[in-house]
């Protein structure tokens, strides 16, 4: 499924697999970048403040507590690595008990290659693995498992369009 992120938005285009959000505790697939999905630095937003560039992690599919997905949550995210034209950092992103999120590296993708990918919660762990490289957060369970999808930003919002095949 192609999910597309227009430039100056933060969410993805919507999919009939929305209307069935629930999941178990485990999702895998393929993910891929399009080739016009890495930016440089300073495409970014500004910071109004200091005017630095508002990096952070982009999301990617993972799964959520239903109706809560900045308490108890793991998924993939995302970001350009900026000296690297043309590859992607990816991190396990976690929520755990609504006290901030945590972004662990587990590897870097090159866009326009298709990557197969295992989230899944095990143990007391969220276990991220892509292209066979793998790391492990302690983190909480979600209640009431449902699946996340991509989204851009945190602050800054998408300096071109985004097309992410997962």
């Amino acid at each position: 499924m192609k999910y597309l992120i227009k430039k100056g938005r933060h969410y993805a285009n919507f999919t009939w697999n929305r209307l069935c959000p629930f999941t178990k505790l485990t999702i895998s697939g393929t993910l891929k970048f399009d080739k016009d999905d890495w930016y440089s630095i300073d495409k970014l937003d500004k910071d109004p403040d200091t005017g630095k560039p508002l990096t952070g992690w982009n999301k990617l599919p993972g799964i959520a507590q239903a109706f809560a997905v900045h308490h108890n949550s793991g998924r993939f995210a995302w970001q350009p690595n900026f000296d690297k034209e043309g590859y992607m950092s990816i991190a396990g992103y976690t929520y755990s008990g609504g006290t901030g999120w945590r972004a662990v590296l587990v590897t870097e993708v090159q866009i326009d290659k298709e990557y197969p990918f295992i989230v899944k919660y095990k143990y007391d762990n969220w276990v991220f693995n892509i292209n066979h490289k793998e790391k492990s957060v302690i983190a909480n369970k979600p209640k009431f498992p449902v699946k996340c999808y991509p989204y851009f930003g945190g602050r800054s919002k998408a300096p071109c369009n985004i097309i992410i095949e997962v």
